[in-house]
């Protein structure tokens, strides 16, 4: 069948029709469409590109298609079965790529020297770096709690019956005794201040 379309977002339009017919489409590959139309100048944005050529399914599936647009945007010159990232692992990325960076730079070094020889390789890589991003990091040492009041014990003979309170309500810690003095608020004053 022979198809003349009238302008250029027809064509695109035919085309994505026609590869439908042939073979579902991934999400990723619609997402390079609709990229490519929008910026080859045949839709003014990428939400009318979307909208043009993928009208007929749902608002939900546009909104994962537009969501595999940044994987388009920084990995396709990596990727070589782009096709078989499913929908799961690709909203994962996609959501990877755009928080960090520097995930997107680690990633392009694990693809470029990663076994990507074939499609199950290279859905390992990815497997293995969304894996790792998504590790939770090790938890720290607990704290041990402040008691809301405690005496503090001198360390020197010049603080003598030193006690401290502390209000959590107020978020106020009040000192007294005979210690307390002009020497003793100069020392805490300079402890907070490296404590910042």
């Amino acid at each position: 069948l022979v198809v003349t379309p009238d302008d250029m977002q027809a064509a695109y339009v035919a085309m994505v029709e026609e590869n439908e017919i042939r073979a579902n489409l991934s999400l990723y590959e619609r997402a390079r469409i609709a990229l490519r139309a929008h910026e080859g100048g045949v839709y003014p944005t990428l939400k009318a590109a979307l909208n043009g050529l993928f009208g007929s399914v749902s608002r939900s599936k546009r909104s994962k298609i537009n969501s595999f647009v940044p994987l388009v945007q920084q990995l396709d010159d990596v990727l070589t079965f782009p096709a078989t990232i499913s929908e799961k692992r690709g909203l994962e990325l996609s959501k990877a790529v755009q928080e960090n960076p520097g995930f997107v730079e680690k990633l392009r070094n694990r693809l470029a020297t990663g076994n990507r020889g074939e499609a199950q390789g290279e859905l390992d890589v990815l497997s293995a770096a969304i894996a790792e991003y998504q590790r939770p990091p090790a938890p720290s040492a607990p704290r041990e709690p402040v008691p809301a009041s405690a005496a503090v014990k001198p360390e020197t003979g010049s603080i003598k019956a030193t006690e401290a309170r502390f209000d959590p309500n107020k978020g106020r810690i009040e000192i007294t005794g005979e210690g307390v003095d002009e020497a003793l608020f100069k020392a805490l004053r300079k402890w907070l201040a490296g404590k910042a």
